[in-house]
């Protein structure tokens, strides 16, 4: 944002307008980039993949370990792969249960 007269009380308000603006947008690319990833059956095993292997499709694993570091990282991965899975279920739920039903068919 480029600097703004701290006394022009106009601007600041079109500075906060246009970054409300921007926020929204950029939510709702990324609303739509991830409901074009779970849209096909390729996406969906990716999805998949991830959240197995960072233990958050449904098994939980616990991310403990003696060595800290390597459970700083284990959660982490966590919980980057919870934050993805609450974007999909909030944003193509349906997509959701359909990739938990492949996987079974996969199996």
């Amino acid at each position: 944002m480029p600097d703004i007269d701290p006394l022009d009380v106009h601007a600041q308000i079109e500075a906060q307008e246009a970054a409300k603006q921007r926020a929204r947008q950029l939510a709702r690319e990324e609303a739509d980039d991830i409901r074009w990833l779970m849209s096909g059956k390729r996406g969906r095993r990716i999805v998949r993949r991830i959240l197995s292997r960072a233990g958050a499709l449904d098994e939980f694993p616990s991310s403990f370990n003696t060595n800290a570091a390597t459970m700083a990282f284990n959660e982490g991965r966590r919980t980057t792969a919870f934050a993805l899975r609450e974007q999909i279920l909030a944003w193509c739920l349906k997509d959701y249960v359909l990739m938990l039903e492949e996987r079974e068919e996969d199996a």
